[in-house]
């Protein structure tokens, strides 16, 4: 009797001790076989903490409570891609190639356009218009507009020498849900105070960038396309003189240059036409 109800008392201490280890606090803490969760997408959807401080050459003073309201509501991709394109912006006032497809498409207010993440290169404009150290960027607002499309509102203060320049701007990106990588990018942004002189000098400037930056992708594109179809148009623009069978003739093909001297001009005078808009508004 005594071995046996030793027994009982060595099975009761196990099961109080598995018991016990059963329950932590109060709260169960069992895992049964074969009903593993697996995580949901929406399990990035949390509100996400703030990101490190960063520090550039370009900008100073950062705001580091940008993605306290920040909710994604998307993939992980995408929410890690929008929280690096605040934290692009916050350093240097731009953005990395490496968070754009190849094939990337980009816009803006002062009719830059481009296609191809290797020209985030060149834009290079705020560096080379504002005084060195002098920028100030804070993030106001992150948002999700659609499952694959995010919105970053913030503004940019800097020095020029004729006076402070204050802009509110307008990120738009459209993302691929899988890769995260930006393929259509839109930007705007609005004058603080757009009577002043460092304002009305700053549309000027941007608009005469952009447009010398777009004349420079036209001759690359002519120079690529001439040099990939060399061989065919000479092939093509030779034939034999019918008097001659032994002679050949070079036929001369100017439609392509005359659309191109055409284009040239016609951007021209729109530039010039902007640029007067631009006077008269700041006036």
């Amino acid at each position: 009797m005594t071995q046996t109800s030793g027994r009982v008392q060595g099975f009761s201490s196990f099961h109080t001790m598995w018991k016990n280890l059963r329950t932590l606090d109060g709260v169960p803490n069992i895992c049964r076989r074969g009903t593993t969760r697996t995580p949901s997408l929406r399990s990035n959807s949390n509100r996400t903490r703030c990101l490190p401080p960063r520090t550039s050459d370009v900008v100073e003073n950062l705001s580091e409570d940008y993605c306290d309201d920040f909710v994604c509501k998307s993939s992980p991709a995408v929410e890690q891609s929008v929280k690096q394109l605040a934290r692009d912006i916050c350093s240097t006032a731009g953005w990395s190639p490496r968070q754009f497809a190849p094939k990337v498409s980009y816009s803006d207010k002062a009719l830059r356009r481009f296609e191809g993440n290797e020209k985030y290169s060149r834009l290079n404009f705020l560096r080379e218009f504002l005084q060195r150290g002098s920028c100030k960027v804070a993030i106001l607002k992150m948002s999700m507009l659609d499952l694959d499309t995010a919105c970053i509102e913030w503004t940019l203060s800097g020095e020029h020498a004729l006076g402070t320049v204050d802009l509110r701007c307008r990120s738009t990106f459209d993302l691929n849900v899988i890769t995260g990588k930006v393929e259509v990018h839109r930007e705007d942004w609005d004058f603080v105070s757009a009577a002043s002189a460092a304002s009305a000098v700053f549309a000027v400037s941007r608009l005469t960038w952009s447009l010398q930056e777009n004349l420079v992708d036209v001759a690359e594109k002519v120079r690529e396309a001439a040099n990939q179809s060399k061989e065919d148009m000479e092939s093509d623009n030779y034939f034999v003189d019918p008097m001659d069978p032994k002679k050949y003739i070079q036929q001369q093909d100017t439609d392509f240059d005359d659309a191109l001297q055409l284009g040239i001009v016609l951007t021209l005078i729109y530039a010039c036409v902007q640029v007067l808009r631009t006077i008269e508004g700041s006036a």
